[in-house]
């Protein structure tokens, strides 16, 4: 096992520890699903969402005392691949558990196609970690396979093309050909994937509590209002 493959172990063991303990003291709390608060994090490409988790996390582990994860796309699919998420989280629930169904059985009915299995694996790994909450989500779509969860808070960052190829030419040291290309076919490619398997356009501002534009403003100042925004 590699020290990255140890440490996204690390971060799995620990968060699933943390959401065993919350469940049984929250086990009388009416409302389970609404008492632990989830973030989604969507982005242009060239916009860089994972220092805005981190920065998010830093705040909200210090304002609320507990401890946030982070989940980006290597955190989500080992989930999905090497633990069974849905017990792990919905053993401690009880007849909570039925309302994570209901959301679940309504938002299937979303899926455009019917072979997606992979992605359908991983979407409902990550609706699992949205409905235990204190995760912060970056990518996989996570607004809309999320949306029915009344504990998910949305956001989106945006920026002008010239500026997302810029930051993308300068963080991979690519050409400026090259990066005018890569930030092209991504835009193309994701926009029709979530179109495929989602039904949605993610560049719809209506999925999102706020949008933000990241050449307008620092990624601290975005963390500090979304932390505002969730209710902190």
């Amino acid at each position: 096992m590699t020290d990255d493959s140890k440490a996204l172990d690390q971060t799995i063991k620990a968060w699933l520890e943390q959401q065993r303990e919350k469940a049984l003291k929250e086990a009388e709390t009416e409302n389970r699903i609404m008492s632990s608060r989830s973030i989604t994090i969507s982005r242009e490409f060239g916009c860089e969402g994972f220092p805005l988790a981190v920065a998010i996390k830093e705040l909200l582990d210090d304002i609320s005392g507990d401890t946030w994860t982070i989940f980006d796309s290597n955190l989500i699919e080992k989930l999905e691949a090497e633990y069974d998420l849905t017990k792990e989280f919905l053993e401690h629930l009880g007849d909570k558990a039925a309302a994570v169904d209901r959301l679940k059985a309504m938002l299937s009915r979303q899926w455009s196609k019917g072979n997606e299995d992979k992605y359908k694996r991983i979407a409902d790994t990550l609706f699992s970690v949205a409905s235990a909450g204190h995760a912060i989500i970056v990518g996989r779509g996570g607004s809309v396979i999320t949306a029915e969860l009344p504990n998910c808070f949305h956001f989106r960052l945006i920026a002008p093309l010239e500026y997302r190829i810029n930051s993308f030419k300068t963080r991979t040291v690519c050409t400026l050909e090259e990066a005018t290309q890569a930030i092209a076919e991504s835009d193309q490619n994701r926009r029709q994937f979530f179109m495929d398997f989602l039904g949605a356009d993610l560049s719809d501002p209506q999925h999102y509590h706020a949008v933000f534009n990241t050449k307008r403003a620092k990624i601290s100042s975005i963390a500090r209002s979304i932390v505002n925004l969730v209710g902190f």
